[in-house]
């Protein structure tokens, strides 16, 4: 999958679903699923995709990790909006990401860039 995203040209476009069934963050990269046969996955890295509002949930298991001492996991966000003026939380994001350089990584993308 990611050599195929690797080879994608500006403009072409992805089609992503799920997760599906219930996910539990039990902390220090441990999640536990609950749909058909329960399983616990250990992460060392999470990787977020989220479009305006969908920040939501990913902004408490963002802070839930950064405010632990013993949690490690990495995260990376891409954090999509129609302009640069709806980004929710900008300030609190990069507040997190400046106190968490090694930990914490956040890309921003615009459907309808400023003209400049």
């Amino acid at each position: 999958m990611t050599q195929y995203i690797d080879s994608l040209e500006i403009g072409d476009g992805l089609e992503v679903s799920g997760p599906f069934g219930f996910i539990q963050y039990c902390g220090d990269g441990v999640f536990e699923t609950k749909a058909g046969n329960a399983r616990k996955l250990k992460a060392t890295h999470i990787n977020m995709v989220c479009g305006g509002t969908g920040l939501t949930p990913m902004y408490q298991l963002l802070k839930h990790i950064l405010k632990s001492t013993s949690d490690k996991t990495k995260i990376a966000l891409v954090f999509a909006n129609h302009t640069e003026s709806d980004i929710l939380m900008r300030d609190e994001l990069e507040q997190l990401r400046d106190q968490n350089q090694s930990q914490f990584r956040i890309w921003y993308t615009v459907a309808n860039p400023p003209q400049s």
